[in-house]
Order: structure tokens, then sequence, then C-alpha cells
């Protein structure tokens, strides 16, 4: 069966900084050239939804029109489908980023899709005291 597999389940970030989510994926022969689409989005009830960005399957991405302000311009896809390479970037962390984000592929057919979720955990920047 396809599938796909997130480099690491949980990430503990500090806010201000950057994270780069990643999945690998495989297609089985008879999935291989249906990709239609990858998605990037929060993760919720199981699935991804609220979707930041889609790929289609040329590697063109593209942001939702209706995306959160909190992540307008803060969320870049830095993947490559040509190595079943999936990796979007966050840039700018807050600590309301602290959340499930979810990758989906959408593979065509009968609304056939594998998804994956990484948990990303933000704690505050600690300030370094001069004495």
């Amino acid at each position: 069966a396809s599938s796909i597999q997130a480099r690491k389940s949980s990430e503990i970030v500090e806010e201000g900084s950057s994270f780069k989510f990643e999945w690998d994926y495989l297609l089985q022969s008879s999935d291989k050239g249906k990709l239609r689409e990858i998605i990037f989005g929060l993760w919720e009830k199981g699935y991804t939804s609220s979707y930041f960005i889609t790929v289609n399957n040329l590697g063109k991405a593209f942001e939702n029109p209706r995306l959160s302000t909190n992540y307008v311009g803060r969320v870049k896809w830095v993947g490559d489908i040509s190595k079943s390479y999936v990796a979007f970037q966050l840039n700018n962390i807050t600590l309301a980023d602290n959340n499930t984000y979810g990758c989906q592929l959408d593979i065509g057919g009968f609304g056939q899709t594998i998804d994956s979720k990484i948990i990303l955990i933000v704690k505050v920047r600690l300030g370094i005291i001069v004495v």
C-alpha cells in the first residue's frame, strides 16, 4: 500500500525560531502517476483539515486564499516531489503555533488519501540575563 511517514512525530521548538515539517512517501506502482496534490494544514478530528498550502503534482504551491492571518507569509513549500520528499517550513514561530499539523496526499480516484501528522510543541524563548 502507498504510505507517508513523518521524519519526526513531534518536535519541541522555541518561539521565534523556524521548523521544517518533513515526510517521505512511497506510492505503490498502481498509484504512481496518480498523485494529484499534497495538502498541509492543521490536524483535527483525525485528518488534515484547515489547510494552509496545497502543492500540485508538478510541485507548484498555492496558499489557501482564506488562510488564517496568523499563518500568511510564514508557511513555505520546501519539498521535492521528484524525490518523494514532502516538506513545509514554518517561520517566526509563536506560542499560538503549538498544535498538531497534518500532511495529506491525494492520490486521486474515489477520494483516496493518505495522511500523517506531526506535533509541534512551542516553548517560551528564555531571555539571556546579563549580570
